[in-house]
């Protein structure tokens, strides 16, 4: 993910790929991530503030084709969220959801984040997908680094489409994201082309 792109950038209502400094361009931004590749990455906070779109926030990549057969295909990338936040728990509550479909079969969750139900309320990951982060990692302000088997085998011409889904709706809930690949073994596909919903 390499290309700007924005939208709601009311002061603190943002879902936008930006610099990392804390204020990033915009009111509101309190954190600096660390363990950043490169200059940018994707921030999020209050989705459903004046003027922003309808919760949740999703950006797409379509038709990426797999050149060659691969017998196992893997997710990646890193996440992050602000220590300071009170994130909601529950199937509707705030979230980062990774999405795939295979040759338009119909999208299959692949890795989620979600609120945890007990104090720190943090965002964390969410391994049985029930809307709860107290089952998994917390998220910090260091980015972290999390996977997921998409699959296999599949011959080459398979399509794999991929989808992020993310939902924050109060003032503080940052999160950020950023370096996702598509990848077997040690050749991994850059998503640098999307398109923002």
């Amino acid at each position: 993910m390499n290309t700007d792109g924005s939208l709601c950038t009311n002061p603190g209502d943002y879902f936008i790929r930006t610099t990392n400094a804390a204020g990033g361009g915009l009111d509101g931004m309190d954190t600096t991530f660390l363990g950043l590749e490169g200059s940018t990455l994707w921030r999020a906070e209050d989705l459903d503030g004046p003027g922003c779109m309808a919760l949740p926030d999703v950006i797409d990549w379509t038709g990426i084709t797999l050149a060659v057969g691969v017998t196992e295909l893997r997710f990646s990338g890193y996440f992050a969220a602000r220590n300071l936040s009170t994130f909601d728990t529950g199937l509707a509550g705030d979230h980062i959801r990774i999405l795939h479909q295979i040759n338009g079969g119909g999208f299959v969750d692949g890795l989620w984040f979600s609120g945890r139900l007990t104090s720190p309320f943090l965002m964390a990951s969410d391994p049985n997908l029930d809307g709860n982060g107290d089952d998994g990692i917390a998220l910090g302000e260091t980015l972290s680094f999390f996977d997921y088997i998409v699959g296999g085998p599949f011959p080459a011409g398979t399509t794999v489409d991929l989808k992020v889904t993310v939902s924050v709706n109060g003032g503080g809930e940052e999160v950020a994201f950023d370096w996702f690949r598509l990848s077997e073994g040690v050749a991994p596909v850059d998503l640098e082309s999307f398109r923002v919903d």
